[in-house]
């Protein structure tokens, strides 16, 4: 004869109260084989070791969403009705109502995680292009930052190297004024004084022609620097 449990029976076999295995029948119904005596729910054998399998689950921390996934992908069958071995009229089984409420139960909460994950990746999408968009816009900005002080800088120094330039053209008109001036000179002295030391006149003209050599050298190395311009400098003059 079939040997059948209730809560109370099965009680001590695990860490939980009698209450609690009655609710883990309800919530589980579908997957056991139950019958009802009076108001007393019994379970057979096999669905006794199916709630064991549950109360264990829930002690390692899952919810009953995720048990009634465990048990339908171990193959729990669903077992809708048992009639009672009892003749005594009070004896009722599961009815075919119940076991579709609990589908439909099951349903709903699927359907609401699945919302809820929608609704997750939605907001994860509508940020990835928020921030992609944030990337692009500090990179153009960054790029036009970069450019511009490259502007001013370039201008800085065009400007630094026409500076420059005017001082050393100056530089060269003064030297070249005092050159003449000292060539009217040594020639007043021989126009006035024509026994002039020869030795003296050579050494001031010696020194007059270096003078003219440091120029054109000077000369020769502001173009040479304005040729070796860089493209980039070339670009932004």
């Amino acid at each position: 004869m079939q040997e059948w449990y209730t809560a109370k029976d099965i009680e001590p076999q695990t860490n939980k109260s009698y209450k609690s295995i009655n609710r883990y029948i309800n919530d589980f119904k579908q997957h056991l084989k139950i019958k009802k005596l009076g108001n007393i729910i019994h379970v057979d054998k096999e669905s006794m070791e199916i709630i064991k399998k549950v109360c264990a689950m829930y002690d390692n921390g899952l919810t009953t969403l995720q048990i009634k996934h465990k048990l339908k992908e171990q193959g729990t069958q669903t077992i809708i009705d048992m009639p009672s071995d009892e003749n005594d009229g009070n004896t009722t089984g599961v009815n075919l109502a119940e076991a579709l409420v609990g589908v439909k139960r099951e349903m709903q909460e699927q359907r609401e995680i699945n919302e809820k994950l929608v609704e997750a990746v939605k907001h994860l999408n509508e940020r990835i292009i928020q921030q992609d968009k944030t990337i692009k816009e500090s990179l153009e900005y960054r790029d036009k930052t970069i450019v511009e002080r490259m502007r001013l800088s370039l201008e800085e120094q065009k400007r630094l190297s026409i500076e420059s330039t005017n001082h050393k053209e100056n530089e060269m008109k003064e030297k070249l004024e005092g050159i003449n001036k000292q060539l009217e000179k040594i020639q007043s002295q021989q126009t006035e004084n024509r026994e002039t030391d020869y030795k003296t006149t050579e050494k001031q003209f010696e020194a007059l022609t270096n003078e003219l050599h440091e120029m054109r050298r000077t000369i020769a190395e502001v173009a040479s620097s304005n040729e070796k311009k860089r493209w980039w400098q070339k670009f932004f003059s």
